[in-house]
């Protein structure tokens, strides 16, 4: 496979250091750039990374955290004191997904991590993205710009993530993540970002949507013994960031499938230019301070792609939710 002209024609014979202490890991990751075309330099520890990253260029560094003799965040840190290397985009590859640990991460200056083990597919893909941040950093010094395209780099994967890795076969729903959590503990990084996100608006069918992301949740309905009514049919369409909208989605249901009883009515039509949502659920609220929080977000939340979200009813006996979608124009 050969080597996006893209990329090829942003950075030439790009340089990539791989710093783990796993031979096999190292070996794998070395594969995969070296057929996309990358030059792939090993490091096995903190302190090789260091003595290489000070006699060569890299354009791109995969790092892995738990390393002995020097961990992935006193490089890191090591990094961030120099004025030029720290400007080498760095991708924390890490079995760790605990939300201190990659915030630790991002504040020291990664710019991504990837989960292990390894996926050929998104390994590629982050690698592309950090390249054509450094693209960036090396044509302009403008510190809003580069920010400004690093936050949608990182939002944009983590929509990707959100949206596409949650694999559906035949009789279940596989995630990507290894548990809803992770993906949670990812999306308590990334809400606050989202302000600063240029959203890519397309016309969508809200219905298939909604299905996709109930899709996801199949096996959880199944083993709860949840009823889900469905009170719509047609198309449906608005003008909206459909990955954006699904993520808000998987978010909302998420909660609504951990506290339901037995059933979820979900009713949806048009009026008033307007593409209307009902929801009721029989929830009993088992932590009455973590939903109203979770309201409060998705409030916010939609309110950026102008979308309102409330809450109708909320009791002992269930809960009603409205979502106003502006119809497409």
């Amino acid at each position: 496979m050969e080597i996006n002209n893209l990329f090829y024609n942003m950075i030439k014979n790009p340089k990539i250091l791989i710093v783990d202490d796993s031979a096999t890991n190292n070996l794998l990751i070395q594969s995969i750039l070296a057929d996309q075309g990358y030059e792939a330099i090993i490091a096995t520890n903190g302190k090789e990374a260091l003595k290489y990253i000070n006699e060569e260029k890299f354009d791109l560094i995969l790092l892995d955290i738990m390393m002995p003799k020097m961990n992935g965040f006193e490089v890191l840190e090591k990094l961030k004191e120099d004025n030029e290397k720290r400007r080498i985009p760095v991708i924390v590859i890490t079995a760790k997904v605990e939300t201190k640990d990659v915030k630790k991460a991002i504040e020291l200056g990664a710019v991504d991590y990837i989960k292990k083990p390894i996926d050929i597919d998104e390994i590629i893909s982050r690698a592309n993205m950090a390249l054509r941040l450094k693209h960036v950093s090396d044509e302009s010094r403008d510190v809003k710009q580069i920010n400004g395209f690093l936050i949608n780099i990182l939002i944009k994967n983590f929509l990707n993530d959100s949206v596409n890795s949650f694999k559906i076969d035949d009789d279940t729903s596989h995630i990507k993540y290894n548990t809803i959590n992770d993906f949670l503990n990812k999306a308590v990084l990334f809400n606050n970002l989202f302000g600063q996100y240029d959203f890519e608006n397309t016309n969508i069918n809200i219905i298939s949507v909604i299905d996709k992301v109930l899709k996801v949740f199949e096996s959880k309905v199944k083993e709860n013994n949840i009823l889900i009514e469905k009170n719509y049919s047609g198309d449906l369409i608005s003008k909206t960031d459909s990955q954006y909208l699904s993520y808000l989605f998987l978010l909302f249901f998420n909660s609504l499938l951990n506290d339901s009883k037995s059933k979820i009515v979900i009713s949806i039509y048009n009026s008033n230019n307007s593409n209307i949502i009902k929801i009721y659920d029989d929830s009993v609220n088992k932590n009455v301070d973590v939903r109203n929080q979770l309201i409060d977000n998705l409030t916010s939340l939609f309110k950026l792609i102008n979308i309102n979200f409330s809450v109708l009813e909320n009791s002992i006996s269930g809960n009603e939710y409205e979502i106003l979608i502006p119809c497409s124009k």
